[in-house]
């Protein structure tokens, strides 16, 4: 492919993105297909540009793996400008500006990472990298506005004891510390809470992600194979199972039961079926594992600070 065709395409590309900025669906690859033959390429060079894309994003990763945030953009910006929709394109983008903000601390980077990683979710809102970037930019405007704050209150704690004199200083020195051991009990607070939320967030995610799975598992269930009587009574069982409020793991065995009846060979439709709810399963996975992190984390907190913050109670991991 020359240059000038893959330039053509790639503004045809941003000009639709552009269009549908304010829709919650984006362009399908059909649709991006069907782009890129009326400009003029072929089937095969319009394959070439999604793994193109794709190897820009799997790039970019390896880059900002090494804190190589300047490559990492580059490769970052070569994805999403050939494919936006690529997976993890956005969320790569918005690593790399965040690293390179981190790094400078150009506050026009923080915006760049923020606008990434809102384009990042809106495509994947369980986009793990993209939610990490969020959450970090977050905690660092919360922490650049604390800082702020205790600036603020030394200033005028000194202006105000050089103004009173000696004697009232002595006063304000034991007011400033009464007051720096209550700030201290509120940060351990603070802290204790944020260990909370994060374990109540995860949780919601995988919760999020099983009921998504059990929908797919629920849409499967219409087009997976039942040409024998072993089949036809699995059926019917995880017709059953997927109903609200049974125990994931009964349905999660039955599945694994059910795929172990299929055919060597699928039709294409139960095989997209059947990535899309690996894909939920991978996601689950990976989120029991933050769980389990996040858990251990603030029943440390909770086991140090727990005597002054009775509120607090231990937590124990249940997704094994």
């Amino acid at each position: 492919m020359q240059d000038s065709e893959l330039d053509n395409y790639i503004a045809a590309i941003v000009r639709k993105a552009q269009e549908d900025q304010d829709s919650d669906r984006p362009l399908t690859r059909k649709e991006m297909e069907e782009l890129a033959l009326s400009m003029g390429l072929t089937e095969e060079q319009f394959r070439e540009l999604m793994v193109k894309a794709i190897r820009h994003t799997q790039t970019a990763r390896r880059f900002l793996d090494q804190n190589n945030y300047e490559d990492g953009l580059k490769e970052a910006k070569n994805a999403v400008a050939i494919n936006p929709y690529v997976e993890k394109g956005y969320s790569m983008l918005a690593l790399a500006y965040f690293q390179k903000y981190q790094d400078l601390g150009d506050y026009n980077d923080r915006v760049q990472a923020e606008y990434a990683a809102q384009k990042a979710l809106k495509l994947n809102s369980h986009d793990q990298r993209a939610i990490n970037v969020m959450s970090a930019l977050s905690k660092d405007k919360r922490t650049k506005s604390k800082d702020n704050k205790r600036i603020y209150i030394v200033l005028a704690a000194l202006i105000m004891a050089i103004a009173i004199g000696a004697v009232v200083f002595i006063a304000l020195g034991k007011q400033i510390d009464d007051a720096m051991d209550q700030q201290d009990q509120n940060s351990t607070k603070n802290q204790l809470i944020e260990a909370e939320e994060t374990v109540n967030s995860i949780e919601m995610e995988i919760k999020v992600e099983q009921d998504r799975k059990r929908s797919l598992i629920r849409e499967f269930i219409a087009i997976g194979p039942e040409s024998s009587h072993a089949q036809t009574k699995l059926k019917k069982k995880l017709s059953f199972l997927v109903a609200d409020g049974i125990d994931p793991s009964e349905l999660d065995e039955a599945f694994k039961e059910y795929k172990s009846t299929f055919p060597a060979e699928l039709d294409e439709s139960i095989q997209t079926h059947l990535i899309q709810i690996e894909g939920a399963e991978n996601r689950i996975a990976f989120q029991r594992g933050e769980l389990a992190k996040a858990i251990k984390a603030y029943n440390i907190l909770v086991k140090k600070y727990g005597s002054e913050n009775p509120e607090f109670q231990l937590k124990e991991y249940s997704y094994e």
